[in-house]
């Protein structure tokens, strides 16, 4: 039970992955961004498939690594990434919908900042 529990937890990446590439790749570049995000998921089965074909049979020394990364990636994602701005924009939370773009255009090191008086259509 537990095992499927953590399997659960480590699926919400892939989730705030796809979302976050979704909402910030333009519509020209989307089945881009999914297939080169699919490739990468992926690739760990391929990892995984390669170990225990030419390393070892034993899962354990393979499922240690690959679940600290997972966890690792989860825990970055959630505290580097702010809320979706769309969402925001959606649940009427204006004010923190132009904080969280204006947080991704300073990462992003853009000059460009949103004035808290702007109106979305």
């Amino acid at each position: 039970m537990v095992g499927y529990s953590l399997m659960g937890l480590m699926m919400a990446k892939n989730t705030l992955t796809f979302t976050w590439a979704f909402e910030l790749v333009t519509k020209k570049h989307k089945s881009c961004a999914s297939t080169c995000l699919l490739v990468l998921d992926f690739s760990v089965s391929i990892i995984a498939g390669l170990f225990f074909l030419f390393i070892s049979r034993d899962w354990k020394l393979l499922m240690y690594p690959f679940f600290a990364a997972g966890a690792l990636g989860y825990i970055i994602v959630t505290l580097m990434v702010p809320e979706s701005p769309q969402w925001l924009l959606l649940q009427g939370r204006k004010a923190e919908a132009i904080e969280s773009l204006n947080y991704i255009a300073k990462v992003n090191r853009s000059n460009n900042r949103i004035s808290q008086d702007v109106n979305f259509v």
